[in-house]
């Protein structure tokens, strides 16, 4: 979820301080979802999803693909390592 907040607030040229005003939270709580040490609560998107035009369902899609996209990298990339030997 993090990375998918900053994604939109970058494209959207946007300061971190500014999303965290608009939504209602602090910069702190803000920079811990962005950086992933804070799983977002369910008001925090339901504040945060409009900032960028947004319902919170398009924006936990967008988590959502975005999950999808880096579990499918990492699959493929464990499959292709050489086994260790012993």
């Amino acid at each position: 979820m993090g990375a998918v907040i900053t994604t939109l607030r970058v494209k959207k040229n946007k300061p971190q301080e500014y999303v965290a005003e608009k939504s209602g939270y602090s910069l702190k709580y803000f920079q811990m979802v962005e950086r992933g040490t804070q799983n977002p609560t369910y008001k925090f998107m339901l504040a945060v999803a409009p900032v960028f035009g947004l319902t919170p369902s398009q924006l936990l899609s967008l988590a959502e693909r975005k999950h999808r996209q880096f579990s499918q990298k990492r699959a493929a990339g464990q499959a292709t390592t050489k086994p260790k030997r012993p």
